[in-house]
């Protein structure tokens, strides 16, 4: 089996969601945005316009009791909102995935589009993730 790679003591990729970072953390978040600056520049040279698609991977809650961390350190949410508000703040279009996922899921009284204690889409999560996406770009 494939050992994940941990940080701090717990999976590398559940950091993103601590409620604060340490100055690595802080340091990925402002060379990604940098990045997103420099894209989208490039992008409106071109006569185009960004869009960000966020595509969600569904943390799950099992990760905090399996390594006896305090849910109190940790916001599900952070990653996407820091992106989110990034994004409002520097006029860069996005779509959350997550938000249209909830939305539909609540609609229709479904819970299986996302694959338990994984956290990744199942094959019904990716199609509505591509409907989502192809929606975005052909029926603005």
């Amino acid at each position: 089996s494939q050992q994940t790679k941990q940080y701090d003591g717990i999976p590398f990729e559940f950091n993103l969601y601590r409620n604060t970072y340490d100055k690595y953390w802080e340091e990925a978040w402002h060379i990604s945005e940098g990045i997103l600056l420099k894209m989208k520049k490039e992008i409106e040279d071109d006569g185009s316009q960004m869009l960000v698609i966020v595509i969600p991977k569904r943390p799950y809650d099992g990760i905090i009791k399996r390594y006896h961390l305090n849910p109190k350190d940790f916001d599900l949410k952070k990653p996407e909102e820091m992106l989110g508000a990034f994004l409002k703040k520097n006029s860069i279009g996005y779509v959350n995935i997550q938000e249209k996922v909830n939305q539909y899921e609540k609609q229709h009284i479904i819970s299986h589009l996302f694959i338990v204690n994984d956290g990744h889409p199942t094959k019904e999560g990716h199609a509505l993730i591509g409907k989502i996406i192809f929606d975005a770009f052909f029926n603005k």
